[in-house]
């Protein structure tokens, strides 16, 4: 039996935590013995693993990966903390640090060790020492390697024997810019357990903000620029004047400004009976099963979790033209695809023509999540 440590940077809600979980709940027990670092320790979605044998972090490991000295109310370990936090700016004694909490995962024998997600993981695991490393990317590394050092990034992916991309761009972005790595990075699509997205999607979290009244739109993410969460209200303020009846849900957490830009525009655009923020939702399948649209308003996705899981629930998908969109969504036939400047056009459409809303049903009604080649690849590496 082969002994798999996955490591997540945090159990804070969003693709990388619940990827991971689906991924764990398709492996065979029988072949590995899992078991899961969180790097933080902390996060919402922490009761996803109560099922999984979890290592505990270290004090230091958690300080060097969340600022969770500002929640420290003790006040000599607040100081501590900070103080921790502060000296690993500084990226050699960062660096030493990582390298010190790492001899310690190294002295539990693991025969593969996978990082879950780029940055601060794949840096940790790489410091590991282990015969096998699995660096997973769920990014477009053409855009994220602009807000890192090249040459560092180039060091830390040499150490892992394989790298994994969860969509055919994703993966040509990062031999794009690390050809070096081309022969050992893979595209794999995330694994999804349609059996616990459906379980999960009959479980009524009983949140009066919820109803169904109209059409009933859904947008799910991590609150941050990326997802255009903001041009939601400019949006739905269209849809009103088309005198369509609905509400649009706005389910996630994240940057702070983000989600005050969101109120403000809400308010502007005088659609406070329209659009309604929801928050941070640790089911957010009963959500998706109940709506009658996802939209995702993405700039960009490597493997956008959201649209598949709408698609499991047979529900239709209306999307931005981010680069791997037509991975993932066929135009026209289980959703709609379109620039932002049009996606109210898309929207509109699918809600007021019945032809095409019920083709589109009819045929995301017979979608199955196919895991075999996906499983297959992942077990070839592990």
């Amino acid at each position: 039996m082969k002994r798999v440590l996955f490591i997540l940077p945090t159990f804070e809600i969003g693709g990388t935590v619940v990827s991971t979980k689906n991924l764990i709940l398709l492996l065979d027990k029988a072949k590995y013995e899992i078991n899961v670092l969180c790097m933080t320790g902390i996060g919402s979605m922490k009761d996803m693993y109560n099922d999984v044998q979890l290592i505990p972090t270290t004090f230091t490991l958690s300080n060097l990966t969340h600022n969770s000295w500002k929640d420290e109310t003790n006040i000599f370990k607040r100081l501590f903390c900070g103080f921790i936090r502060k000296i690993s700016k500084i990226r050699r004694i960062k660096k030493l640090l990582l390298k010190t909490q790492a001899k310690k995962i190294t002295t539990l024998n693991y025969d593969t060790i996978v990082a879950c997600q780029e940055g601060i993981c794949t840096e940790f695991v790489s410091y590991i020492e282990c015969k096998n490393k699995i660096a997973w990317v769920r990014c477009d590394y053409s855009r994220y390697v602009k807000t890192r050092n090249k040459s560092e990034e180039e060091i830390v992916y040499s150490k892992y024997h394989n790298i994994v991309c969860v969509s055919d761009l994703t993966s040509d972005k990062f031999k794009g810019v690390f050809p070096l790595y081309a022969e050992k990075t893979i595209a794999i699509c995330n694994p999804q357990s349609e059996e616990f997205i459906i379980k999960q999607s009959l479980n009524n979290d009983n949140d009066i903000s919820f109803t169904r009244n109209g059409f009933t739109l859904i947008s799910i993410g991590r609150i941050d620029s990326i997802k255009r969460f903001t041009e939601i209200p400019q949006i739905a303020s269209f849809l009103a004047s088309q005198n369509i009846k609905f509400k649009w849900y706005i389910i996630g957490d994240g940057a702070e400004e983000e989600k005050r830009k969101i109120q403000e525009n809400i308010t502007k655009e005088k659609v406070e009976e329209y659009v309604v923020c929801l928050g941070v939702k640790t089911n957010p399948h009963y959500y998706i099963k109940n709506a009658d649209l996802l939209v995702s308003l993405s700039i960009s996705e490597a493997c956008p979790r959201v649209i598949n899981e709408a698609k499991i629930l047979h529900v239709p998908v209306v999307c931005t033209n981010f680069d791997t969109a037509k991975e993932f969504i066929e135009n026209m036939e289980n959703g709609l695809i379109s620039p932002i400047e049009e996606i109210k056009y898309s929207i509109l459409e699918i809600l007021q023509n019945k032809e095409l809303n019920n083709k589109i049903r009819e045929n995301i009604s017979n979608f199955h999540f196919d895991n075999e080649d996906i499983m297959n690849n992942i077990n070839k590496i592990l």
